[in-house]
C-alpha cells in the first residue's frame, strides 16, 4: 500500500504553514504537492528541510505554481513537466503508477493546451492519476477524455469557496482527482479526502491507496462457467453424482450436490489453480517439452506437447470467462479477448462497496459492524407481523375456466415444460447458497435431469419443501449512488436453481386460457398483467386482482 499522498492550492504558504505542518504530522503523507504557494524556490528548500523531506521538484522554470516534496522512502521519478503540471513514476514492483499534479490556468485556451499535453499518458495502458486545482471542467467530456474516471470521495461536496458572505457566498468543486483504468484495476478502493477549508479558499486532497477491506467472512463455493469447456469437466460430475443416496427426491439432490461441489473444489485445485498461474505453469511446461523434442523426438513427448499447447490457447479464453460471471456482464460478442473490459468492471464494481453507513445516529465503518447493522435493521420488519387482513374476494369471480382445463393446470410438469424453465434463467444468473447456478444445470442437464424432474414431481405432490431446501441469501441492492443509510437499499433472495425452476414453471402455469370459438381458441394463453393492459395495446383492459383487493380493502376498511 503507498502511503497518502497531500495535494493542497495552499493559496500562500506563509498563512498556512502550520495547517500544513499539522496534516502532515497527523496523515504522515509521503508526498506533498502544494500549488500556488506564492514564494521563491529558497524558501521551498527551506520549507522542505523543515517538514523533513529528502526531494524537491517544481515546474518555477516553466512558469508554473507548483512545489512536489518527497520522502526518500518511496520512490519518484520525474517523467515530465509543464506550466501547468509535474508528472512522476510513483511506487515500485506491481503498485507503479503515473502521478500527475496539475494547477490549471482558469483561461479558456490553456485547459485544453493542458489536456493536450497530457493526452499521451491517458492514451497509454499504464496506471495514471490526476490530482489538483483544474479551476473549472466544464463538463464530463473533459473528464473523459482518455478515460478518466472520478476518484470516489469524502468529505466536503466542494473544495472551493469565495469567502464571502450572504447572496455573494459561493461554493465549487475546483479541485479533482481523476483516474484510469488501469489506475482503478490496482487500486480499486482508492480515495479522495476533502478536508475541512480554513487558511486557504481550496480544501486539502488526502488520496489514501487503501487495502480492500473485503471480503468479511469466509467465501462460499461458485460454480464456474470456465470449466464447462474442460474435456475432463463431465467424467468428474458424472463420478460425482452417481454415488447411491437414500431419502426423498430433494435429500438426494441435496446430497448429490454436495458431494459434486467437493470433487469440482478438488478438481479445481488440481487442473485449474489460479488462471495466471496456470497460464505460466502451461508456458514453462511447453517451452521445456519443445526443448526435449528438439533434442530427442518422442511420440509420447510429442502428444505431451500438443495437449498443454490447446490448454494454453483455451487458457485466455477461460480467464475470460471467469471475469464475465464474476463482473455479471452480458456480452454479445463470443470469441474476442475483453479480459481488460471486465477487469475494470469488476475494479469499478470494487469501488463501490460501501465503506461506512448510517442507522438511527448511529456510525457504522468496520465490516463486522455494517453486517449486523444491516441485520437488526431488516430483521424488525422483515420478521414482522401484518398489520391487516385483505377481504377474500373468491366467492365474486365466476369460474371461467373448464374441468379439462384445470386438469391440465393440477397436473405435474413434464421434463420438457422443466428443461423449457431451466433455459429461461440466464447462464451468469447470481446462484443461491448452494453455489450452483444455471451453467451447472445446463451443462450437466443429461447427468442430473432426473433427479431435478424427481423434485419437481415431489413438489407438486406434497406442496411443500423443506426448510433447509429453501435457505436463500439475502442480498441488498441500493436504489441510489453512494447510499448513507440502510433505508436506500432494497433485500432480494437469491434462491437456489431447483427453487427458481419452480416458481419459472409457475409463471407458466399462471397463465389462463380464456375461452374458445365454434371449437376454435379465442385468445391464446395470457396471464393477469398482460390483461390488464388498456385496449388500445390490444388487451381488455380489466384491472389486476391484487389492484381491486387492495382498492376494496383501502374502502371498506
Amino acid at each position: 500500500m503507498i502511503d497518502p499522498i497531500l495535494v493542497w492550492n495552499i493559496r500562500g504558504v506563509g498563512t498556512s504553514k502550520g495547517r500544513l505542518k499539522t496534516l502532515i504530522s497527523k496523515w504522515r503523507p509521503k508526498i506533498v504537492a502544494l500549488l500556488e504557494h506564492f514564494q521563491n524556490i529558497d524558501v521551498a528548500k527551506r520549507l522542505g528541510r523543515g517538514l523533513r523531506f529528502d526531494n524537491f521538484i517544481s515546474n518555477e522554470a516553466e512558469g508554473g505554481k507548483i512545489w512536489i516534496f518527497g520522502d526518500s522512502i518511496i520512490e519518484a521519478r520525474l517523467v515530465r513537466m509543464g506550466r501547468q503540471f509535474i508528472s512522476l513514476k510513483v511506487g515500485e514492483g506491481a503498485e507503479i503508477f503515473l502521478l500527475t499534479i496539475i494547477y490549471a490556468k482558469f483561461t479558456m485556451v490553456e485547459p485544453r493546451s493542458l489536456w493536450d499535453a497530457l493526452s499521451f499518458q491517458t492514451l497509454d495502458s499504464e496506471p495514471c492519476i490526476f490530482v489538483g486545482d483544474f479551476n473549472i471542467i466544464q463538463n464530463d467530456s473533459e473528464r473523459r477524455r482518455g478515460g478518466l474516471i472520478e476518484m470516489n470521495s469524502k468529505g466536503n461536496m466542494f473544495s472551493w469557496c469565495n469567502g464571502q458572505y450572504g447572496l455573494a457566498h459561493s461554493w465549487a468543486r475546483l479541485d479533482h482527482a481523476l483516474m484510469n483504468a488501469s489506475f482503478l484495476s490496482i487500486f480499486s478502493n482508492a480515495i479522495c479526502s476533502y478536508l475541512p477549508r480554513s487558511t486557504s479558499d481550496h480544501a486539502p486532497m488526502m488520496i489514501e491507496l487503501k487495502k480492500d477491506p473485503c471480503p468479511y467472512g469466509p467465501s462460499p463455493f461458485h460454480f464456474q462457467q470456465m470449466w464447462v469447456d474442460h474435456h475432463n469437466f463431465l467424467d468428474c460430475v458424472r463420478q460425482a453424482w452417481s454415488i447411491r443416496v437414500d431419502g426423498t427426491a430433494i435429500q438426494k439432490l441435496v446430497i448429490k450436490l454436495k458431494q459434486t461441489k467437493v470433487a469440482l473444489q478438488a478438481w479445481n485445485r488440481r487442473v485449474f489453480r489460479y488462471t495466471l498461474e496456470r497460464i505460466s505453469t502451461l508456458e514453462n511446461q511447453s517451452e521445456e517439452l519443445e526443448l526435449q523434442s528438439q533434442l530427442n523426438w518422442d511420440a509420447n513427448l510429442d502428444n505431451d506437447l500438443q495437449m498443454d499447447n490447446a490448454d494454453l490457447a483455451m487458457s485466455p479464453h477461460q480467464e475470460e470467462i471467469c471475469l464475465r460471471q464474476m463482473a455479471k456482464i452480458k456480452w454479445a460478442t463470443e470469441g474476442d479477448q475483453n479480459t481488460k473490459f471486465f477487469h475494470v468492471c469488476l475494479a469499478l464494481k470494487r469501488s463501490k462497496r460501501v465503506l461506512s453507513m448510517r442507522s438511527n445516529d448511529a456510525v457504522f465503518e468496520s465490516p463486522e459492524s455494517i453486517y449486523q447493522g444491516a441485520v437488526d435493521y431488516f430483521s424488525s420488519f422483515l420478521q414482522g407481523e401484518p398489520t391487516s387482513e385483505h377481504p377474500n374476494l373468491d366467492g365474486l369471480i365466476d369460474p371461467v375456466i373448464s374441468d379439462e382445463d384445470n386438469a391440465s393446470l393440477l397436473c405435474a410438469p413434464s421434463l420438457e415444460e422443466v428443461y423449457t424453465a431451466l433455459l429461461s434463467i440466464p447462464v451468469n444468473s447470481a446462484p443461491g447458497p448452494d453455489g450452483f447456478g444455471s451453467g451447472f444445470y445446463k451443462s450437466c442437464w443429461e447427468v442430473v435431469k432426473n433427479d431435478l424432474w424427481k423434485v419437481m414431481l415431489e413438489f407438486f405432490d406434497s406442496k411443500s419443501l423443506p426448510k433447509f431446501f429453501t435457505a436463500s441469501f439475502l442480498v441488498l441492492i441500493p436504489k441510489v449512488d453512494s447510499p448513507t443509510g440502510f433505508d436506500k437499499f432494497r433485500p432480494i433472495s437469491l434462491c437456489s436453481i431447483p427453487q427458481v425452476v419452480i416458481n419459472k414453471i409457475h409463471q407458466m402455469m399462471s397463465s389462463f386460457f380464456w375461452g374458445e370459438l365454434n371449437g376454435k381458441d379465442k385468445k391464446k394463453w395470457v396471464a393477469w398483467k398482460h390483461m390488464g393492459k388498456p385496449v388500445a395495446e390490444g388487451s381488455i383492459g380489466v384491472r389486476l386482482l391484487h389492484e381491486v383487493q387492495t382498492a376494496l380493502h383501502m374502502r371498506f376498511a
